[in-house]
């Protein structure tokens, strides 16, 4: 009877173990992907080649997905950024901003064999920044930030390519 506990709980123990394998197994029906440069709609300058070459580094760093030319790769990631917006969220002592908010909003779709596989729609991140000091510092601070949350964002939608396939 002992022998048989654990001979169920070894079997029981041994099959989990292939889940962590499976997981690492690219059950996405896309292999190959060209990154078509992101469209900026938004009054900040190279939002849109920015967040393509965000991407474009997840996707070397990727093992389940393959970056390629426009020519080879069977499918297409387009996208835009929709909306880069600043608020306010801390203020000093003397009513200045001294913390503020960047929130970015993309769309995204991934497009194989004439069809939309992969969509989103108003995806929003963001990154908070030290709004305090010189202008140029704060908005130098506003730069980083945009960066932050569009590095964020880039790998959100790598993750969301590959969620339920």
């Amino acid at each position: 009877m002992k022998k048989s506990y654990f001979l169920l709980i070894l079997f029981i123990s041994l099959s989990g173990c292939g889940y962590s394998f499976l997981s690492e197994v690219n059950t996405s029906p896309v292999k190959t992907v060209w990154v078509k440069t992101f469209v900026n709609r938004t009054a900040e300058p190279d939002a849109g080649k920015i967040m393509t070459q965000l991407i474009n580094n997840r996707l070397i760093s990727n093992k389940k997905i393959t970056l390629q030319n426009r020519n080879t790769a069977e499918s297409i990631l387009s996208g835009t950024i929709d909306a880069i917006r600043t608020t306010h969220i801390a203020f000093d002592k003397n009513g200045r901003t001294a913390r503020d908010r960047i929130l970015l909003t993309v769309s995204f779709k991934l497009i194989s064999n004439g069809k939309v596989i992969r969509k989103g729609d108003n995806m929003i991140e963001f990154e908070d920044y030290d709004a305090s000091g010189p202008p140029s510092e704060a908005n130098n601070n506003k730069l980083k930030a945009i960066r932050k949350a569009a590095d964020k964002m880039a790998g959100d939608i790598i993750n969301s390519i590959f969620i339920n396939f």
